[in-house]
């Protein structure tokens, strides 16, 4: 018996042996097992462990600014309206007034002169009607009656053209004006531009000037009927004018 409880002595260690190594050998056979399988999972855990990690120790994103709040642009003013198209300017040239005036002749050139349409007689001869633009001052074929200004001293300071005969009325600066009849009136300068007066525009019919001794003024050297007169111009200051009167 006792031989027997030895072998079951020895027979039980090793039984338990033999137990205590089968679990192990599973245990171990087990965690191989996983060993094979386990790291990837593992992997995972590590890497979403590292993410939530770095999550928490990153800082927060800033909170994006607000986008600046443009101020409305200011409204644009009206366009002005377009001024209306000027109306399209005439670009012909007029042409100058023509009067017909009687002049003296200037020997024969007159009775050839293309301007002459005409000769009216007078107590000291026939006179050629012309058809001018200008006065002729200094013309070959036609000669004007002379009206001269001059000082004090005698000198001849201005001088104008008229048609022969044309009665003197007024002067208004450089402008003295005549008239032809009783019903044409006109003015001229020293020049010898013309223009035509109308109704309103025409000075008195006479010319208020007393007669004066006349100097001797180099325009009427060879003339036996000039006249010299103190005249009030149209700013009424006093001037002196001479011409020759009608002839008779």
């Amino acid at each position: 018996m006792a031989l027997v409880a030895r072998d079951r002595g020895l027979t039980r260690p090793d039984t338990t042996h033999i137990e205590a190594t089968t679990p192990t050998t599973t245990r171990t056979s087990t965690m191989t097992r996983n060993d094979k399988t386990s790291p990837p999972l593992m992997l995972m855990l590590c890497a979403g462990i590292a993410l939530g990690a770095c999550s928490r120790q990153q800082d927060p994103s800033p909170a994006a600014a607000p986008a600046p709040v443009e101020a409305p642009a200011p409204a644009a003013d009206a366009p002005a309206e377009a001024a209306p198209p000027s109306p399209p300017v005439d670009a012909t040239p007029t042409a100058p007034a023509t009067y017909e005036f009687a002049f003296t002749a200037q020997g024969d050139a007159a009775d050839k002169d293309a301007r002459v349409v005409r000769w009216e007689g007078g107590p000291c001869g026939e006179s050629p009607v012309a058809r001018v633009q200008v006065m002729p001052l200094d013309d070959k074929a036609l000669l004007p009656d002379f009206v001269v200004e001059y000082d004090t001293a005698g000198k001849e300071i201005k001088r104008w053209g008229k048609p022969y005969e044309a009665e003197v009325i007024g002067l208004d600066g450089d402008r003295l004006s005549f008239r032809t009849d009783a019903s044409h009136a006109y003015w001229t300068d020293p020049a010898g531009a013309i223009g035509a007066l109308e109704a309103g525009d025409a000075p008195p019919p006479a010319l208020d000037a007393p007669l004066l001794d006349c100097p001797a003024l180099p325009t009427f050297a060879k003339s036996e009927y000039e006249q010299c007169y103190d005249v009030a111009d149209a700013a009424g200051q006093r001037r002196k004018l001479a011409w020759e009167g009608v002839c008779s």
